[in-house]
């Protein structure tokens, strides 16, 4: 990420969970420790760039 971005957790139906508004580069996110164990999705969105990759919590 060059400036700032937001941030949508979603779980593997699509639906968002967390929205993290002007995230900045290497910011810690908070939150992700209240998910339950499972597949989620991790949607990055900076300008016309969106990058998704998906996450295992155990």
């Amino acid at each position: 990420m060059k400036e700032v971005a937001n941030v949508n957790v979603l779980d593997i139906t699509g639906r968002k969970l967390f929205e993290y508004r002007n995230v900045s580069n290497n910011q810690t996110i908070n939150g992700l420790d209240q998910l339950d164990p499972g597949l989620y999705i991790i949607e990055v969105r900076e300008g016309n760039s969106r990058i998704s990759t998906r996450m295992v919590k155990k």
